[in-house]
């Protein structure tokens, strides 16, 4: 994926298809959430997740800005992930950063987690013996001390039934037992504990309580069996607007910060998108009644239509979906997606449209309209329209002074 890196220009250079990044907007994301998170829960500090390349907006330039707004704690997927994130930071020269591995680490890449400090989640004590047996090997080998210590949060399992330590009041016995095990395991430290929500984003739904009410109780049972945890955290970014009283001491927020809100059941607290997605109009022709358009041939005009061939596909993340119902925005305009959307190119209805070859069509748009659009034709999320912004496709970093 190519980043190019544009401050104080009128416009950015141009490609037949890019995603403009405004690190203004994310600066501004940054602060209204940590402004918002503050008066509610003083005590609390934000989780910059930052996973899936900040979800398709380019992590080291997001991982730099975010650690020049005071951001401090991050949160990826997987060792790649995390390795990225260091190496960005490593360019500011500070070590003064926390990082969590949310997803599956290979036991044998254990060094790599010590020897960068980075956090692991850990979810069976299965997986935390693979974790420990690796690290008293390599204490073994004298490639760690003997008071080295990786770093654990341990996942609680509350009812998303993906990973975790299952929280269930039939196996509560049995999970505590294993949990206090994985707690006294050589070389580990069991800093944190938290869940992961299945509803918040449906503020209304009565299982976000439940599932915190069955993190609680196994929080208390544990310290009532001597084991402790420093960090408590189970808010993502929509619990975090939803649920204050939840925050905790931490609260992991993604898709906010990049300024698109997790649902329209919950007000947006003032974020800004963070991406502009465009293409280029590459060809103009008219079509007569009874033409039809791309494979298969499953548009037929059915009047005489003027029509813009674009210069994106679903290579580039504008997918065959979208052509359901959805579209660009052309000189203010919305131009309806005719045929089938090919890899590199689609067609869209102008009539009526100012438009010229080698004009700007907005595929997401600075206002997320068109973005949500996009993700209701698509029967998806806006968390999906973003990360599947191919690779090919340059971001274009916007750096300008900060206007919002």
């Amino acid at each position: 994926m190519t980043s190019l890196h544009i401050k104080d220009e009128a416009s950015p250079p141009r490609h037949k298809t890019w995603a403009e990044i405004n690190l203004s907007a994310l600066r501004h994301n940054y602060r209204l959430l940590s402004d918002y998170i503050a008066a509610k829960s003083p005590d609390c500090r934000m989780i910059c997740v930052v996973k899936a390349d900040a979800y398709g907006h380019g992590a080291d330039a997001c991982v730099r800005t975010l650690y020049s707004c005071g951001a401090r704690h991050f949160a990826v997927s997987c060792i790649d992930e995390a390795l990225d994130v260091c190496s960005a930071l490593s360019e500011l020269r500070t070590d003064s950063f926390s990082l969590l591995i949310l997803g599956y680490t290979l036991p044998q890449d254990v060094d790599k987690l010590i020897k960068y400090e980075i956090t692991q989640t850990v979810y069976s004590y299965e997986y935390a013996k693979a974790l420990s047996e690796n690290l008293v090997r390599l204490a073994q080998k004298g490639k760690i001390t003997k008071d080295e210590r990786l770093k654990i949060h341990i996942k609680l399992d509350t009812g998303m039934n993906r990973l975790g330590f299952s929280a269930s009041k039939k196996t509560k016995e049995k999970t505590l037992d294993k949990i206090c095990k994985t707690a006294s395991l050589p070389h580990i430290q069991a800093e944190g504990i938290f869940t992961h929500f299945a509803c918040s984003d449906q503020p209304e739904n009565p299982m976000t309580e439940e599932q915190f009410g069955s993190y609680e109780g196994f929080v208390h049972a544990l310290a009532d069996r001597g084991v402790r945890f420093e960090q408590h955290h189970v808010c993502n970014s929509a619990a975090a607007l939803a649920f204050p009283s939840l925050h905790l001491d931490f609260v992991r927020v993604g898709l906010l910060l990049y300024g698109l809100m997790p649902t329209d059941l919950i007000k947006n607290p003032g974020v800004i998108p963070v991406m502009t997605f465009k293409t280029t109009v590459s060809h103009i022709h008219d079509l007569h009644k009874g033409d039809t358009v791309s494979y298969g041939a499953i548009f037929t005009a059915e009047r005489n239509i003027r029509v813009a061939t674009l210069s994106a596909g679903y290579a580039d993340g504008y997918i065959r979906a979208f052509a359901k119902g959805g579209g660009v925005l052309i000189d203010g305009h919305f131009a309806p997606i005719v045929g089938r959307i090919c890899m590199d190119q689609c067609v869209a209805d102008v009539t009526g449209i100012n438009v010229s070859v080698g004009d700007t069509a907005i595929i997401f748009d600075n206002q997320a309209i068109n973005t949500e659009r996009l993700a209701k034709v698509a029967e998806t999320i806006n968390y999906e329209l973003v990360c599947l912004v191919g690779k090919r496709v340059p971001r274009i970093i916007i750096d300008k002074k900060d206007t919002f």
